[in-house]
């Protein structure tokens, strides 16, 4: 395909990759795109595997506690729309509803 090793680091660029040495394998695919595989040590880590890591040193306490927290900002959005909803039927003027 005739890249230059700065076009080939420009696409890798755009993947979010920043070093070669991160590389397993790189391919251009025939649609033109690039293709690759990262090293073990430079795939980030999913969810379910920090999940997993948290467990193992006793930390699922604070998942549950952020879960907490997330449902009361729910909650307070929720009573947001409450109020609005329910300061219609205060009679306001016709051009704040």
């Amino acid at each position: 395909m005739r890249l230059t090793a700065d076009q080939i680091e420009m696409r890798l660029r755009g993947q979010g990759i920043t070093r070669f040495q991160d590389l397993k394998i790189a391919t251009i695919e025939p649609n033109g795109l690039l293709g690759y595989e990262l090293k073990e040590d430079a795939k980030p880590v999913t969810v379910g595997e920090l999940k997993k890591i948290l467990n193992s040193y006793g930390l699922q306490q604070q998942d549950s506690n952020q879960k907490s927290t997330e449902s009361k900002n729910q909650d307070n959005q929720q009573d947001i729309f409450t109020e609005i909803n329910s300061s219609k039927d205060q009679g306001h003027a016709d051009y704040l509803q």
